[in-house]
């Protein structure tokens, strides 16, 4: 099954879902139905658990971890030395049922992009000459702004 992270190249920023979609191959699918990466924070990825074995277990192999980390996300290497492992059942729960939820809507899509993206600046840019010739600044921007989103994904 192809996954949207196999889309991410090294030229593109880094959208932590990716992270979270492939978290299975780097920890192993048991250790990641108890596991979620939650944030990176001073180059500490910090991992959200469900139970203290999980957190102790995992914390053991860092290192391997780690490297698996690197390993499917070279770009990773810059932004993550070590990693911190909370352990919190709730919000746990709570967290992994909001991304499943968003993963079943795929609100998750293969690249968001940014403001100065080059695709988006050439939507903006044809956007902006398809509508020169209104006059009225705020209907004009707001059809900009849906012509951008109605093409992004194109």
């Amino acid at each position: 099954m192809k996954r949207i992270s196999d889309t991410f190249s090294q030229n593109e920023f880094f959208d932590f879902f990716f992270l979270i979609e492939r978290w299975d191959e780097i920890v192993g699918p048991r250790n990641a139905a108890h596991t979620l990466p939650l944030k990176n924070e001073f180059k500490t990825l910090v991992i959200l658990c469900n139970h203290s074995v999980f957190a102790q277990q995992l914390a053991l192999l860092e290192r391997e971890i780690l490297s698996q980390i690197y390993k499917k996300f070279p770009k990773l290497s810059k932004s993550i030395n070590r990693l911190k492992f909370q352990y919190n059942p709730a919000f746990f729960e709570s967290r992994k049922a909001l991304i499943n939820k968003r993963i079943k809507k795929k609100e998750i899509i293969p690249q968001r992009d940014h403001l100065f993206s080059p695709k988006r600046m050439s939507l903006e840019k044809q956007a902006k000459e398809l509508f020169k010739d209104l006059e009225d600044d705020e209907v004009k921007e707001s059809l900009i702004s849906i012509y951008i989103q109605k093409n992004i994904d194109c």
